[in-house]
């Protein structure tokens, strides 16, 4: 070696092209490029002393080695021992220099693992292939080697296929001769490579977790895969047409109109995920097509009251593994993609068209992968943001926001759903840069689902596909070209273009009927197959464990290994039964995969220790299958059941009752008991009310609620909490009236409390719930309807004293309260206490309960000194900046209802005379206690617009039209670019307007605001102090703070329940842009010092008056939001993102639309008087032409004329008519 060492080593003839044709079956792409290039020139190759090759870089002083001058192998040898290939499926390599290294780290790994190498200088990696026989290395194991840095497509490629490698762990090593040369390029790589592992391992995850849904799934919906068409008759149907796949991100308002023009849809596909469905049908656009997969039952809201005609054109493609409530929810033709096994399980008697469609993570990828089948080119995407564009999780008219639409109110707005939506998944948002070059947030999951996306497109690239981003919003996508969709459409699909002629698709309702009981027959079958191969998997356990206590005794094991290779051979003969437990046993097929390459890489082990572990091995594998196999056998069952018609599809996972409750120590049946606090003359608002007044059939609010849940048989007791037990016993009456001809028995205790139920805490969660007593949810501090009617000090002590497990929370008052959704929440929280320790639905306040376990009442207890109002069931289902959650609505914990019980917008409590003389009509001419929520939704509708007229809910006063600030923001809050001629409200006619209201309606609430400021009224304390005196349920102040602060500090004793604070940004540069002057710091730190005059008063605890910073979401202001929310959250435990008034011209950023249900409930509910006295018809507008004048004609008078015009206008009662929610008011 000596001898040769220092000889120059030129190229060899055919070595290249061999080591090419080899490195090619992992890198394709890499040996393309180097068969293009041409060999680096200033390389200088030679033999080591060792008699290896190695090299140098460059000429002079500036020459660089590429592995050690003497001794390579001892070098790459040092490298290749930095990892343990027992705990690594992948290693990548920052540089390959001359190969020494690589080939040592890949023989350390076999085929077992992959190495995956970074090379950008492919001048000199030809060069070195031209001299150095690497084909061994390219053949025998998984070399792969990538050029380009930034291509996470290219690595989740390459990676494409190995992804259980991948989860066996990953090792990064940099081969240091090597690292100054790759620079920073190194770095982003290793970026690139992390974002497409953290995608694999979450595909990994998604599939382990869900591989028992999906087949669950697939059996549910196995009538529909039976019985409708694939998507054969789809295959390149529309070759080199374009194609619009339709996405629900943000940034979808900006372009979607363009396709509701007259003949696009004739000449371009258009393919739209189920999320925007409704969205697109309300703006008279119709897809061809609308994919389907997710796994959730929360998908069926997507079609919630479409009708067949709605969708007539319109074929829903779906993946059978989809939710079956998806398929049962659809009333147009259906599709099902190709599914291995569900065809396996129908056998010859069935026939389905058996083409494969490449498949996808997401409905967009599957609508991608669709048009693809289709022969569809180019691809167009819109709403394809992959990112929370301009700080929305949604596209503004998303179905999701209808299903919001009942929780908005003047606190929680729309604007702060979409950031909260976003920020409670805060763990796993990752940072990034949009189109425009600003910083968003995207997470784990969609940087999975980019990874994914940009393999396809790149794959696509390569055959001479295009895909054309003109998504206008959201992360850049490689192998794009960018192109806005009104340029593209117009190049792609000229006017002049050929209508389209696409296959349709029936709905054949009587062929799906029919097929049913002979799918059900067909599950019946293997069944008994099933349960074979299980008997087989225990027999062989058995076997295997004689094996084991017999290991050395070879004769015997011998023996034995063959009975079990026979049992092993019967099994998989018993066809598809023994592939079906291996697809649900992926789990157990991922641990034996493990074992096994642990075994292989182990060459310290005897013989005899090999066989044990071997033997180990196979018990725990044999082990997994007959789990495997008695957990199919439940599926198959319960498949069948719901084929047959006994029982309704499962669209969530069951539970196992027995085992759950005996593995946390319950007893089998938990005790659980209605707590109700009962206060005679005041309701959870604070309102007066008597207890005592008749509402319906001579029941008073308190016995119709404790008749209706006197039904309830899964409640074991109802408790009374109250200072005056004499008195609510006899408000209670005669209990034989309560339990009816029901036969129930449940018990009524009162229970006597030293103090008030609530404690003092009920009057901040009064004034927290008077802006949102509509709302299920959408208080000040997220606060619910259940916090009306819930103490956790109270509640624990009386579920300590009587044993109890779970409360459920109901108020005095809630005459309306459902037996069916009383068990439902009950019945929820009994299949798995441990994890669902909160169940509870979305239905309008007063109809349902929800239940809350012993352990987290005791939590919430302990933190009340600490906490505030954190403490409380609005913060358990809010957003906490500290320790955020996703929200609990899409949990088991949460019971399903559809929007006719959901959508109501009324509040179904007796708490108010008005709500008595509500509910009195509710029930006129039906059983009181009989009603069904899902049948009192259009009473309680009409009924409140029929007595809207007596007077708002909510009154806007605009003392003066004056402010402090001035700028863009305050002219859009006036309505007017110029200033207002307005004259100021005097107190006198103040202070008449505000008791007319509360003699029409008590319980209404009043907001001191508008167009002006109402500090800059000279007497605006006395009308806070009329407004209070008046005896109205709320008084809410909205300032600017622009004041002394002596004067800010009298807000917290004027009496105002609620002061809000204008304070619009976080930094003095966006303040003055928006308020038009440059005095942030007075208006912060007015703010900081009522915050802490409050807390001396109070402490930390629940807040009496709240005090409510607030910001407006536009563009000055975007990247301020999220501080801006979190702190001021924080601190006060309460704040507010606000919409803009109106649109900005030139501005990115809009406010959102609101909802169609939310607009309908304020046009009955909400009034604004400006300070002249005019009235004006639509909602929170502060100009325009008006209804009236307040001072001249009376407040319930003009109020009455403007319900009459809101009615008249949109024709509210034809618009309600077949309908499960409300229309939209014109006048809104």
């Amino acid at each position: 070696m000596e001898e040769q060492a220092g000889r120059r080593v030129e190229p060899q003839p055919g070595l290249l092209e061999r080591n090419i044709q080899a490195l090619g079956r992992c890198s394709p792409e890499t040996a393309q490029l180097l068969l293009q290039a041409r060999p680096r020139p200033d390389v200088e190759f030679t033999i080591a002393a060792d008699g290896a090759v190695t090299a140098s870089l460059g000429e002079g002083p500036n020459a660089r080695q590429l592995a050690s001058k003497c001794r390579p192998l001892d070098e790459a040898r040092r490298l290749a021992d930095r990892f343990d290939a027992a705990q690594a499926g992948v290693v990548v390599v920052q540089g390959f220099g001359l190969g020494h290294h690589v080939r040592l780290i890949a023989e350390k790994l076999g085929r077992t693992g992959v190495v995956l190498v970074y090379e950008p200088d492919i001048e000199l990696l030809r060069a070195v292939l031209e001299r150095l026989d690497l084909t061994a290395m390219f053949e025998q194991t998984n070399v792969a080697v990538l050029a380009r840095a930034d291509d996470a497509g290219a690595i989740s490629a390459t990676l494409h296929g190995a992804e259980v490698v991948v989860s066996l762990g990953v090792k990064i090593i940099e081969h240091g001769p090597s690292m100054p040369r790759l620079g920073e390029r190194a770095q982003r790589f290793a970026d690139a490579f992390t974002t497409t592992i953290r995608a694999i391992r979450t595909n990994v995850v998604t599939t382990l977790m869900q591989t028992e849904t999906s087949l669950r799934n697939g059996l549910m919906n196995l009538d529909w895969y039976a019985s409708v068409p694939g998507v054969a008759e789809l295959t390149s149907c529309a070759h080199s047409r374009p194609a619009v796949v339709v996405s629900a991100g943000p940034s979808l308002r900006r372009n979607m109109a363009l396709l509701a023009k007259p003949g696009v849809r004739e000449r371009v596909v258009i393919i739209a995920v189920q999320t925007v469905l409704k969205q697109l049908l309300k703006a008279g656009i119709k897809p061809h097509f609308v994919t389907a997969l997710d796994y959730h039952e929360i998908s069926r809201r997507f079609y919630e009251g479409l009708t067949a005609k709605d969708v007539e054109g319109v074929t829903l493609v779906v993946e059978p593994k989809a939710n079956p409530a998806i398929l049962e929810a659809y009333p147009g033709a259906i599709r099902c993609v190709h599914d291995t096994i569900l065809s396996k399980i129908l056998g010859a008697g069935f026939v389905h068209d058996g083409q494969e469609m490449t498949p996808g993570a997401t409905v967009a990828h599957m609508g991608y992968t669709l048009a693809r089948h289709m022969g569809c080119d180019p691809v167009l995407l819109i709403g394809q943001d992959l990112g929370f564009t301009d700080g929305q999780y949604y596209a503004p008219g998303a179905a999701i926001h209808d299903t919001w639409a009942g929780e908005l109110n003047e606190f929680n707005t729309l604007e702060m759903m979409e950031w909260q939506r976003v920020v409670r998944n805060r763990a796993h948002l990752r940072p990034a840069i949009d189109h425009l070059g600003r910083p968003v947030y995207s997470d784990e999951q969609m940087s999975a689902y980019l990874v994914q996306f940009e393999r396809l497109f790149a794959a696509d690239a390569e055959q001479g596909r295009t895909t054309i981003d003109a998504t206008e919003g959201g992360v850049t996508k490689q192998h794009t070209e960018r192109m806005p969709l009104h340029e593209a459409l117009a190049t792609f699909a000229p006017d002049e273009a050929l209508p389209l002629d696409l296959p349709g698709a029936l709905v054949e309702e009587e062929l799906h009927r029919l097929t049913a009981p002979r799918v059900a027959d067909r599950l019946a079958q293997l069944r008994h197959d099933i349960a074979r191969v299980g008997k087989i998997s225990r027999d062989s356990v058995k076997l295997l464990r004689e094996m084991l206590a017999a290991h050395g005794d070879c004769s015997r094991v011998n023996t034995l290994i063959a009975k079990v290779n026979a049992r092993g051979e019967e099994a998989q003969s018993i066809s598809p039964a023994f592939e079906l437990i291996q697809h649900l046993n992926q789990t157990g097929q991922f641990k034996r995969f493990k074992a096994d390459r642990i075994l292989h890489l182990d060459d310290s082990l005897s013989p005899l220790e090999r066989q044990k572990q071997e033997i180990e091995r196979d018990i725990t594998n044999v082990e997994w299958l007959a789990e495997s196999a008695a957990q199919l056998g439940k599926l198959f069952d319960a498949a069948e059941r719901a084929l047959r018609g006994k029982t309704p599809k499962l669209t969530r996972d069951p539970e196992e009752h027995g085992d759950t409750t005996a593995a946390i120590g319950h007893p089998a049946r938990q005790r659980v008991a209605a707590i109700i606090p009962v206060d005679p003359q005041r309701g959870g608002l604070g309102t007066i009310r008597n207890l005592a007044w008749p509402v319906a059939e001579g029941f008073n609010p308190l016995q119709l609620t404790l008749a209706r849940l006197c039904r309830c048989e899964g409640l074991d007791r109802i408790v009374l909490l109250t200072e005056h037990p004499e008195r609510v016993r006899e408000i209670v009456g005669d209990e034989r009236k309560l339990h009816g001809s029901w036969g129930t028995s449940t018990t009524i205790h009162i229970e006597q409390t030293e103090t008030h139920p609530l404690g003092e805490r009920r009057h901040g969660v009064a004034a927290a719930r008077a802006f949102a007593g509509d709302c299920w949810r959408g208080g000040l501090c997220g606060m619910t309807i259940w916090d009306e009617a819930f103490d956790p000090t109270t509640t624990l002590a009386i579920m300590d004293r009587l044993k109890l497990d779970a409360a459920v929370v109901v108020g005095a008052d809630w005459a309306m309260v459902d037996p069916d959704l009383t068990e439902a929440v009950i019945e929820r929280y009994r299949e798995d206490p441990a994890h669902r320790r909160l169940t509870f639905t979305q239905a309008a306040p007063g109809l349902s309960p929800c239940v809350i376990d012993r352990s987290l009442v005791e939590e919430l207890a302990a933190s009340v000194p600490t906490a505030g109002a954190f403490a409380s069931l609005g913060g358990l289902l809010g957003y906490i900046p500290h320790s955020p959650i996703l929200d609990p609505v899409a949990k088991p914990g949460c019971v399903r209802v559809g929007p006719e019980v959901r959508d109501i917008g009324v509040r179904a409590i007796a708490d108010s005379l008005w709500r008595c003389e509500l509910l009195g009509r509710v029930f006129a001419g039906v059983d009181p206690v009989l009603l069904r929520a899902e049948e009192a939704g259009t009473r309680l509708r009409s009924a409140a617009e029929a007595l809207a007229h007596r007077g708002p809910a909510h009154l806007t006063l605009e003392l003066c039209p004056g402010r402090r600030t001035g700028g863009e923001l305050a002219q859009l809050i006036a309505g007017v670019r110029r200033g207002l001629d307005r004259v100021s409200l005097g107190v006198a006619p103040a202070v008449r307007l505000l008791e007319e209201l509360a003699a029409a309606r008590p319980d209404a609430t009043v907001t001191l605001g508008g167009a002006g400021d109402p500090m800059m009224h000279s007497q605006w304390q006395e009308v806070v102090s009329a407004a209070r005196s008046a005896g109205l349920a709320a008084v809410h102040l909205r300032t600017d703070l622009q004041c002394e602060t002596d004067e800010a500090l009298r807000l917290l004793d004027c009496g105002a329940n609620i002061i809000s604070i204008d304070l619009l940004a976080e930094t003095p540069e966006s303040y003055r842009s928006l308020a038009g002057l440059a005095d942030f710091a007075r208006a912060r730190e007015n703010l900081v010092a009522l915050l802490q005059a409050r807390a001396e008063r109070a402490g930390s605890g629940m807040p009496e008056t709240w005090i409510v910073p607030r910001i407006t979401r536009c563009d000055r202001v975007y990247a301020e939001i999220e501080s801006f929310y979190d702190r001021w959250l924080s601190v006060s435990q309460a704040c507010v993102i606000d919409p803009l008034p109106r649109r900005i011209e030139g501005d990115r950023i809009e406010p959102l639309a609101e909802p169609a249900f939310a607009r309908w409930r304020r046009s009955l509910t909400e009034l604004t008087v400006l300070s002249d006295g005019r009235v004006l018809v639509k909602p929170r507008k502060r100009s325009g032409k008006g209804a009236g004048n307040a001072l001249d004609a009376g407040l319930i008078e003009v109020w009455s004329k403007v319900v009459r015009a809101r009615q008249e206008r949109e024709g509210l009662r034809t618009a309600l008519q077949g309908r499960s929610a409300p229309a939209t008011p014109a006048a809104a």
